[in-house]
């Protein structure tokens, strides 16, 4: 099953409620939301993958070599990887200090 995190950080972006549930019950929330999105919302479903950085490429791609299958799933698969390749850059970079070997004369 799926980390938590990355559930809860696309949750907030869908403004779900109640994300105390497990991991499970959360992503079937994300998958209900992104449905309810196809259907009724399709530019705010845009802006929202376009603000969470998933590839249309790939998303074109997945949509295609899965026709018949719930879009809603495909979506929030991705949604998910993505989330998830964040977390870990942001991991590997927060031992990284950009600054450390800069003079502090020449320091923004």
């Amino acid at each position: 099953m799926e980390d938590k995190e990355p559930l809860i950080s696309i949750a907030t972006e869908l403004e779900l409620r109640n994300t105390d549930s497990g991991p499970g019950e959360l992503r079937k929330k994300i998958e209900s939301r992104i449905s309810d999105l196809i259907a009724n919302d399709l530019n705010r479903l845009t802006l929202l993958l376009y603000r969470l950085d998933v590839n249309e490429k790939k998303l074109a791609a997945a949509l295609e070599q899965n026709r018949g299958s719930d879009a809603a799933i495909i979506i929030t698969d991705l949604v998910i990887e993505r989330q998830l390749q964040k977390a870990i850059t942001r991991k590997q970079d927060h031992g990284f200090r950009r600054d450390e070997n800069i003079p502090d004369d020449e320091k923004w």
